[in-house]
């Protein structure tokens, strides 16, 4: 399922493949889109999602459109789920004329957290918010990242390099366990 905000992303029919490091398996973004865009974002807030009751225990793709205004962005996921977890997969920044993934890990293939920034405020117990392999719980490849952090909101982010004026797609794939309180807030600076 594709959650499009705005009409901002039409999309081609077909899946392409990703080239990703060499160091981590290939992951599949299901559809490049198209360079016919709506509305987009230079800056700020992608998505906030509190408190969700329905969708749950299914993978959702998100995709945005931005240009960039600097020479570097950071793209950060904020969690927060007190009765259950957060399943985040296959998350993706490209230029929109070119397929090069631009993140470290995006699909958490290394089976940790290289390339990405980790904080939980010391809100979260260790082990809860980590990179998994439990099978069938990954959007696609073998690993994903598992938010189960309670009380407090846990944080992942990456800065990535950018040409000012370029234009790029993020998207990634999430999954809600459900409960509340629950929180994701997705943001790029």
């Amino acid at each position: 399922m594709f959650i499009i905000h705005s009409q901002i992303i039409r999309f081609f029919q077909k899946a392409i493949t990703i080239t990703t490091s060499s160091t981590e398996s290939q992951c599949q973004l299901p559809s490049l889109p198209s360079t016919s865009m709506g509305l987009l974002i230079t800056f700020g807030q992608l998505l906030f999602l509190q408190n969700m009751l329905t969708g749950l225990n299914v993978y959702m793709c998100y995709v945005y459109g931005f240009y960039a205004t600097s020479q570097a962005h950071t793209l950060s996921f904020g969690f927060q789920q007190d009765p259950a977890w957060w399943h985040l997969d296959d998350v993706f920044v490209v230029a929109d004329d070119e397929n090069q993934q631009l993140l470290i890990n995006g699909c958490f293939e290394m089976g940790n957290l290289t390339g990405w920034n980790y904080s939980d405020n010391g809100g979260c117990i260790a082990g809860w918010s980590i990179v998994e392999n439990i099978v069938n719980n990954a959007h696609s490849g073998t690993y994903y990242y598992f938010a189960g952090c309670s009380g407090k909101p846990d944080y992942l982010s990456q800065t990535f390099v950018t040409t000012p004026g370029q234009l790029y797609v993020i998207s990634f794939w999430l999954e809600n366990a459900g409960g509340t309180p629950s929180l994701a807030n997705i943001t790029i600076s």
